[in-house]
């Protein structure tokens, strides 16, 4: 349900580090509309992709994996 994942994410709008990857449901069922979401709260959508987050000296990788089965 796209308004309700919306309404879930919208305390996140414009929070500089909303990072948003779908999972195997809205990947497979509706993942440009995900993707509308995500752009209408300011977010950015990780996919296929690694993405460092970095506080002081600590760092965390984000790998976004949405679908090992299809090639890239």
């Amino acid at each position: 349900n796209i308004p309700l994942a919306e309404r879930a994410l919208a305390p996140l709008a414009r929070h500089p580090n909303l990072l948003v990857i779908r999972g195997n449901h809205d990947f497979w069922t509706r993942p440009a509309a995900i993707a509308a979401v995500v752009d209408r709260l300011g977010g950015r959508l990780l996919s296929n992709q690694v993405h460092t987050l970095r506080r002081g000296a600590g760092r965390v990788e984000l790998v976004a994996i949405e679908d090992p089965y299809v090639p890239l």
